[in-house]
């Protein structure tokens, strides 16, 4: 995996979602197909581990096969300011959203005990998976545009707002559907 993420990250950043779908998908149906073969072969569970293998490996290659940038010697004076700047903004982002994400689950569970938490915990990762099924393209196509408009202010803010007015126009419907039908889907 370590070996095609900056291809990953450069195909993001050039918005080569097409080329990134396909790699994805091939991967998936290939390594889908395999851990079917290895089953019927009678594998048993290292057929999951076959379909992780293959599913990774042919991933790798078609990234490097779609973004040509090959890693070369490390070059000296090289400008890394903004670009540690603003991974370092997206950083301290992350960890506080994770901070912020997981606080709830370790009150819930000191307050009410591991059943609770538990129930809590699945309602929680319920409610989440529209939310993170239609969030997750719109950021994949979000991060390279702010990185690309990120020496211009106007442009950048411009980004953001459209970025959350979509997220809202996108999931409150998402939160109205899951309050309507949260009773039989959790029973």
């Amino acid at each position: 995996v370590a070996l095609c993420t900056q291809h990953h990250a450069l195909l993001q950043r050039k918005l080569h979602m097409t080329q990134l779908a396909v790699a994805r998908l091939v991967a998936q149906a290939t390594a889908g197909m395999a851990a079917v073969a290895a089953a019927v072969a009678g594998w048993g569970v290292w057929a999951l581990v076959v379909q992780q293998y293959v599913d990774y490996l042919l991933l790798g290659a078609l990234l490097w096969a779609f973004e040509p940038w090959r890693p070369g010697r490390p070059r000296r004076n090289v400008q890394l300011g903004e670009l540690v700047r603003f991974g370092g903004f997206f950083t301290i982002s992350n960890v506080v959203y994770f901070l912020a994400g997981n606080a709830d689950k370790v009150l819930v569970g000191y307050a009410f005990g591991r059943e609770a938490l538990g129930l809590y915990s699945q309602a929680f990762a319920l409610m989440m998976k529209p939310v993170d099924f239609l969030t997750r393209p719109i950021t994949d196509v979000m991060l390279p545009g702010l990185s690309r408009a990120a020496h211009d202010p106007t442009a950048y803010r411009q980004l953001v707002y459209a970025f959350y007015r979509l997220v809202a126009v996108v999931t409150v419907p998402c939160g109205v559907g899951l309050a309507i039908v949260a009773p039989e889907v959790m029973f």
